[in-house]
């Protein structure tokens, strides 16, 4: 009897654990993309903490730059 209480919880709590990832396609008004026909002028800060000249952080500043230019900024 313990061996089946023990399996009914933990399908329990995995079925709540999945459902709780089963996410939507939800999107709330005002987080729409450039896909929309609306373009606001965002800014965004990229904080590092690390040196410049660490190599791993010089492929973030790229892909940064690229993903503004692939929005349509300067």
């Amino acid at each position: 009897m313990h061996r089946v209480y023990k399996f009914l919880v933990l399908t329990v709590l995995a079925l709540l654990v999945l459902s709780a990832c089963g996410g939507g396609n939800q999107q709330t008004n005002g987080t729409s993309s450039t896909s929309g026909g609306t373009s606001r002028n965002l800014k965004f800060y990229v904080v590092t903490h690390g040196p410049a000249s660490d190599p791993f952080w010089s492929v973030i500043k790229k892909g940064v730059e690229q993903a503004g230019k692939d929005m349509g900024s300067r």
